[in-house]
């Protein structure tokens, strides 16, 4: 952009500029145009233009975002800017919640102070919400609460970071933040650019949930997200569901406790445990920003997250001492037992069988010691090979596991 300088007697001529979006995920575009107007406010693009040589100027770099929206509440804004060597310059920034300004206040203004100046945009009043990136910048009242930082076009670049507040104000829509700001320069005369704009689209993105790590000796399944993906404004709800193992019904259900804000910020890890041995579980997650209650009514969440799967290994079975006659004897791992969980033996002649058997007996009731260590199971025929699985059998509804491989046994 280009600019006349005149002096502030004579009343103000303004250049302005506009930039036009092109529906970009975070930054808009920049487009610059110029045109002459009596006015002391911005005014949309003419369709006459002129040029002005020898002006300053300062224009966005539209492609630069220091960190990702999803992890922080801060977003960097860096640009080119022109002085035309006068060094007494600083640029003024306003953030707005929303694409509209002039109409309302902004909640950053760095000519009134650093911190953040109402709720409107869920960050509480006072935090600080404003500082200069590049070079020293300029520091006014800096003895007093309200502290002014004013970035400086230096070497002919520039850089600010504002802090963002709410993420949605419309669970489909999301929430966009206007950020405007100018250049001014004060030797000889005041001048100032016209406002700059820079529009950020904050949305909720549907998080992303990483490979689980299954633990089998603890029969837990470590759940985590790929990136980080939650601020402390976020919280989170897990889904949790299996297919019953009998029926081939899907129950699914929210883990327990859930729903506050992540333990530790920018990140989701949990742990969950008292899996079945056998049945496969799979794990949903969405998140929610937590102050949209308070402002705006009921708890709009993100899309789903990918679905990931996580199962225990099925029990292994032991084959304690030989057979006798017409008597097999089997053992279950120690790894899987589990008091409270109840655990089904099944056998057949012959190998391969999918399910079930000639016959079913409940391992429970034939066990002697803890471990299930010499499980008998009598009334064989002698010289006629068996094949035995064992599965679990949790509280759940129908939360049954699958078949272990199956053991063969000959009794004499």
């Amino acid at each position: 952009m280009k600019y006349l300088i005149l002096p502030l007697f004579l009343g103000s001529l303004f250049l302005v500029g506009c930039n036009a979006s092109v529906g970009t995920t975070l930054l808009s575009s920049y487009t610059a145009c110029t045109t002459t107007t009596s006015s002391t406010t911005d005014a949309a693009c003419a369709s006459t233009t002129t040029t002005t040589t020898g002006a300053i100027e300062i224009t966005p770099n539209n492609t630069t975002l220091a960190q990702n929206i999803d992890s922080s509440d801060l977003i960097e804004i860096t640009g080119t800017c022109r002085d035309q060597g006068r060094k007494n310059n600083r640029i003024l920034v306003q953030v707005f919640a929303g694409d509209l300004i002039e109409t309302v206040d902004p909640y950053i203004d760095n000519s009134t102070s650093n911190k953040c100046l109402n709720t409107a945009s869920g960050i509480a009043t006072g935090e600080k919400c404003f500082s200069v990136t590049k070079g020293i910048g300029l520091t006014e009242d800096s003895s007093l609460p309200d502290q002014r930082d004013f970035p400086q076009c230096h070497n002919g670049q520039f850089g600010f970071s504002v802090r963002l507040g709410k993420i949605l104000t419309d669970a489909a829509l999301g929430t966009n933040y206007l950020v405007r700001f100018k250049l001014r320069t004060q030797e000889g005369s005041l001048s100032d650019t016209v406002w700059s704009r820079v529009t950020v689209a904050r949305k909720l993105r549907a998080p992303t949930i990483d490979t689980p790590t299954a633990i089998p000796t603890t029969y837990q399944c470590s759940l985590t997200t790929g990136v980080a993906r939650f601020n402390q404004n976020i919280q989170y709800a897990l889904q949790k569901s299996y297919v019953g193992g009998l029926t081939g019904t899907t129950y699914s259900y929210a883990v327990p406790g859930f729903g506050l804000t992540s333990a530790s910020p920018y990140a989701f890890a949990y742990t969950d445990g008292g899996l079945i041995d056998g049945v496969t579980y799979t794990y949903s997650l969405t998140g929610t920003e937590t102050q949209y209650a308070a402002y705006y009514g009921g708890v709009p969440q993100t899309a789903v997250s990918n679905a990931v799967t996580c199962q225990m290994p099925a029990p292994v079975l032991t084959m304690p001492s030989v057979p006798l006659a017409n008597t097999c004897y089997f053992g279950l791992s120690q790894r899987n037992y589990t008091a409270g969980v109840g655990y089904d033996l099944a056998y057949s002649t012959l190998g391969g069988w999918a399910a079930g058997g000639q016959a079913y007996q409940a391992l429970a009731t034939c066990a002697s010691g803890s471990l299930f260590s010499t499980c008998a199971v009598n009334g064989l025929a002698s010289g006629t090979t068996y094949y035995f699985a064992v599965r679990a059998r949790g509280s759940g509804a129908d939360e049954v596991g699958k078949w272990s491989a199956e053991f063969s046994c000959k009794p004499p």
